[in-house]
This record gives C-alpha cells, structure tokens and sequence, in this order.
C-alpha cells in the first residue's frame, strides 16, 4: 500500500515525462526505457554509499556524459536522488563542466538554474527520505556536441543542503566532487569510495553538430 502512495504522489506532481514508474525490488524510480532516454543509473537502494558527499554553496558533485558518436545530444530533463535536511527544491542549478583528459575541468561553462519538481522516493537515507528530482532543462536546453564528454550534476544554491546519492556501479569515470571553494575536483574515491551518481538524462538527438564555443554562446 505504500508503494501505490507514494507512486500516486509522485505523478500527481506533473513531470517533464509522461510518467515516472515504480519498479519493486529496490531500485527507486525511472523514467521509462525509451530512445529518449540517453543515460540511465537509476537509484537502488542497495548500492547507496554510506555517507554521500555534498553539493549546495562551494560542495558540488558531478559526473561524466558523453554524447553518442552520432548526433548532438540535446538534454530536456535530469533527475537525480538526494537527501536534504531542508524542505524539498523547487529549482536546482545543472553544472556544466568540460573534460580535460578524463576529468572535470576547473568552474561550470554553465550553472543555470530550472524549476525541478522534487517528491519522496520511498527510500530513506539515515532519518531523511531520499528525494527524486526531476529538472525540466526544456526552458535552456544544454546541448552536448558530437562524442565530446561533459561532467553534469544538480546543485543546491538556495542557501539549503543537498546531497545527491551515489552508487557503487561505475560506468565511464567515476563522479568527481569539489569539497572547497575554487573548483578544484577530485575523485569520491579520494576520501569515500570509488562510484557514480544516481541519474536518468532524457532528452533527444540531432544531426546537426555544433561547436563548443558556439554552444556556450547559449548560455
């Protein structure tokens, strides 16, 4: 019975998708398995990390996309899990860093911040619900040139925490999390343990490649 509430209240919020679906067995919440859907690690609850690093003022945590060989990617929505110990956001920052040979490189090219719709997941981390947020980038869409890699993740910049939930699974690099101000990255594994951030990137596909330098004109 609680499965079918929570399920109820999480669509009941309106996401960018047409809908979030309930799997059982501890893997959270995710968008459906479409074409749209460019990368996926949706949560489980049995490879959360122990402690979960920060990203809210200085903090920031991101981890590495690239887009397919063949097409631009352009992203319309990110959702992550997260724990804060404040109310529920209803607008997150998506960082936007360059790669430089493997790993994220100094300041965002891009910090905007979206209207996210952020509900509970079901799942608990300590004595805090693990939140689902859903980041409706349509409004500026960030677009991924053809085979470039770029570190993405949510940022809390309200003056509230946020800690996204990471998992064991590496797929890639592993994610990368600044832990002062300056933007200075370094690995999680350096001081928690080598994994990837929980997230779905939907979005679609174009033929049309376009540069970096103009892409950040865009922004």
């Amino acid at each position: 019975m609680k499965f079918l509430v929570v399920l109820l209240a999480v669509a009941a919020l309106g996401f960018a998708s047409d809908t979030l679906t309930g799997h059982s067995g501890g893997v959270g919440y995710a968008l459906p398995e479409t074409d749209d859907t460019l990368d996926t690690y949706a949560y489980n609850d049995g490879e959360v990390f122990s402690s979960i690093p920060a990203s809210f003022t200085d903090y920031a945590v991101v981890d590495d996309y690239t887009a397919a060989v063949d097409a631009d990617a352009i992203l319309e929505t990110y959702t992550c899990w997260a724990v804060t110990t404040a109310s529920a956001p209803t607008a997150l920052e998506l960082l936007v860093v360059e790669d430089a040979s493997g790993a994220p490189s100094g300041a965002p090219v891009s910090q905007v911040s979206y209207t996210t719709a952020a509900a509970s997941s079901g799942f608990t981390f300590g004595s805090y619900d693990v939140l689902i947020a859903v980041m409706d980038l349509t409004s500026d869409e960030p677009v991924i040139p053809i085979g470039s890699t770029m570190w993405l993740g949510s940022h809390r910049n309200d003056g509230s925490s946020w800690y996204p939930a990471c998992g064991t699974t590496v797929t890639g690099s592993e994610a990368y999390r600044t832990v002062a101000a300056g933007w200075a990255w370094e690995t999680i594994s350096a001081s928690l343990q080598s994994g990837d951030l929980f997230k779905v990137i939907d979005g679609t596909v174009s033929l049309n490649r376009t540069t970096w330098a103009g892409i950040k004109n865009m922004f």
